[in-house]
């Protein structure tokens, strides 16, 4: 009985292990960073270094809305089916500086682009990543901002108001 008890105790632990390692893993969102990599890597220039300047998880994702935003990059997972509203967004700030090589000059510019998790709760998920509707020192763009919870540390108000220009 002893020996029984001694093979089936080390037995329960490893078989308890690795449950709950295959819940969690099942419940772990896919990483966003991949998603804004190859949004990056389709709409960047050869000449051109990008800069992730602030990254802010959304407090209200819920309150996304189409006419915030356009769709810049979506994986086929959501291609011709209604998206449903997500679950989770990432506000990413981004710094790009255009090189010419011929003046040595440097342009620098500034975006913002949101990722959304995307999750029907059933079969599909993913992130997209969106660019705002209108250039993002607008004041709708800092109200969008605003609405979705992004407090990316912009002087003035919670969406905050910058003298940035985006070009």
């Amino acid at each position: 009985m002893r020996r029984v008890f001694a093979l089936l105790v080390p037995f329960a632990v490893l078989v308890a292990t690795i449950g709950m390692v295959g819940v969690l893993e099942a419940r772990r969102l896919p990483d966003w960073r991949l998603e804004l990599d190859r949004y990056l890597e389709a709409t960047g220039r050869p000449s051109e270094t990008v800069a992730v300047q602030s990254v802010v998880q959304a407090r209200r994702p819920w309150n996304l809305a189409p006419d915030m935003v356009s769709t810049a990059l979506m994986d086929q997972t959501w291609q011709s089916i209604d998206v449903p509203p997500p679950s989770n967004v990432r506000c990413v700030l981004l710094e790009r500086v255009r090189h010419s090589p011929s003046t040595a000059r440097e342009w620098r510019t500034q975006e913002v682009v949101l990722l959304g998790y995307h999750t029907d709760l059933l079969w599909k998920d993913g992130w997209i990543v969106y660019e705002l509707a209108s250039d993002w020192c607008t004041p709708e763009s800092h109200q969008a901002l605003a609405q979705v919870g992004c407090d990316l540390g912009f002087k003035g108000d919670s969406a905050g108001s910058t003298d940035g220009k985006r070009g």
